[in-house]
């Protein structure tokens, strides 16, 4: 990516990979991304969701 694009980004993010993989489409990544977020989340407590209402 190049530096004048960067700088244009309001975030950056890395997804680690192995192999011989140089880069994800935009749909795979924002299901990695997506896929991630969902787990840590189920990961906390009913405590630590900020800004949650109770389901009925």
């Amino acid at each position: 990516m190049r530096r004048l694009t960067r700088e244009h980004c309001d975030y950056l993010a890395h997804i680690p990979m192995m192999g011989s993989i140089e880069s994800l489409n935009v749909s795979v990544a924002t299901g990695v991304c997506l896929f991630e977020a969902a787990r840590q989340r189920r990961s906390l407590s009913p405590a630590q969701h900020v800004g949650q209402e109770k389901l009925a």
